[in-house]
């Protein structure tokens, strides 16, 4: 059973390429939105100078409590939009799918660099391509084990390089 139900007229999204064209076509241009509003936007501006000194942030007068909130909400709905796309790919869904893609989507944060927007993009790329090589390929590890090699790699970069792929090292202040 789809999330979304089949309407005549609609497309039938019944093959594995056609759900992944879509998905694609949803992803796309809602990665631009979220990193043009937390990069470019007066509120995405204020969310990264709290992130980055949240004592200077309160006393060039941002208000801390109201950007920590918008970005709850900038989360938040970054979460819905991912669960309804998940959701509809693999139609499935369950209570406690969100914790193993949490700690997945984590991983792939730290991987690609958790305080840089891009980083962790490419994060997920970096994700998604060790899964699909350990799942795909015939010498590869299977289906079990994709889950162990993403986590290896997401140890091996907080071993040697824990600021991630794009991230940068805090300045100690």
């Amino acid at each position: 059973k789809t999330i979304f139900p089949q309407w005549p007229g609609f497309v039938d999204l019944s093959t594995s390429l056609q759900r992944a064209a879509i998905v694609l076509a949803l992803v796309v241009p809602l990665l631009w939105l979220f990193s043009y509003v937390t990069t470019r936007s007066k509120n995405g501006l204020a969310i990264e100078a709290v992130a980055q000194n949240y004592d200077q942030a309160k006393l060039v007068g941002i208000d801390i409590n109201k950007t920590i909130a918008r970005a709850f909400v900038i989360a938040g709905a970054a979460a819905g939009a991912a669960g309804i796309i998940y959701a509809q790919q693999y139609r499935m869904t369950n209570y406690s799918l969100g914790m193993e893609v949490g700690l997945i989507s984590y991983a792939a944060a730290v991987i690609g660099g958790i305080n840089r927007i891009k980083g962790t993009i490419f994060g997920g790329f970096i994700v998604g391509i060790i899964e699909s090589l350990s799942d795909g390929l015939p010498s590869g590890l299977g289906y079990r084990w994709s889950e162990t090699a993403i986590y290896s790699v997401f140890i091996l970069m907080l071993v040697y390089r824990p600021q991630g792929i794009f991230g940068y090292e805090k300045e100690n202040v």
